[in-house]
């Protein structure tokens, strides 16, 4: 199901895209659609890249622009004019890998994400598949990158990742999800006793 478009970068791996409003999705669009850690994919020429929601922002064009300014009042116009006074959502992306040949791939790819590629939302099942090696087994392998991130939704993201992870995949492969929680909570346990 398409819910963005893609507006701009912030590196190669973080992407702003605009969720497009309900007329033009493929479907009616509900704010669970693109949540915190939803599973996104973007089309290349020869690759699926695939993407994390790992923040967004609501602007309100009403709020956001004061008209008392000659060059705001203008912008304010451009935007009134082309979302017809709708509310604006912008999901940021994180790239976690990428689909090529069938094979999943959690690294950035080389290619650069154009402006106005369409975003996707991934299915529950496509979504598990993304998280398989080529032997079937369960893989994180960004999990350093989202841990790396200098960003206080981090743990957060990984917590969420790992909690839809844990209700599809088979229950022998849950202990090593439960251990990936566990590991992260007394991280946050530490980290807030060393602030006391």
């Amino acid at each position: 199901m398409k819910i963005a478009k893609v507006i701009a970068s912030r590196s190669h791996i973080e992407y702003e895209a605009k969720v497009i409003s309900s007329r033009k999705a493929d479907a009616n669009l509900l704010p669970s659609d693109y949540g915190l850690a939803s599973f996104v994919s973007m089309n290349l020429a020869n690759a699926k890249v695939i993407a994390v929601v790992c923040n967004s922002r609501v602007i309100n064009p009403d709020y956001t622009i004061s008209p008392q300014q000659p060059s705001q009042a203008i912008q304010r116009a451009v935007i009134t004019s082309e979302y017809s006074n709708s509310r604006l959502i912008i999901l940021n992306l994180l790239v976690v890998g990428y689909v090529k040949d069938s094979q999943n791939r959690h690294q950035p790819p080389s290619e650069i994400i154009p402006a106005d590629t369409d975003v996707y939302l991934l299915s529950t099942q496509e979504m598990l598949d993304f998280h398989r090696d080529p032997k079937g087994k369960l893989k994180l392998g960004y999990y350093d990158l989202i841990a790396g991130l200098d960003n206080v939704l981090a743990k957060s993201l990984l917590l969420l990742i790992i909690e839809q992870l844990e209700e599809h995949v088979p229950i022998n492969e849950r202990a090593s999800l439960t251990l990936l929680r566990r590991n992260l909570a007394w991280q946050s346990t530490l980290k807030s006793l060393s602030k006391v």
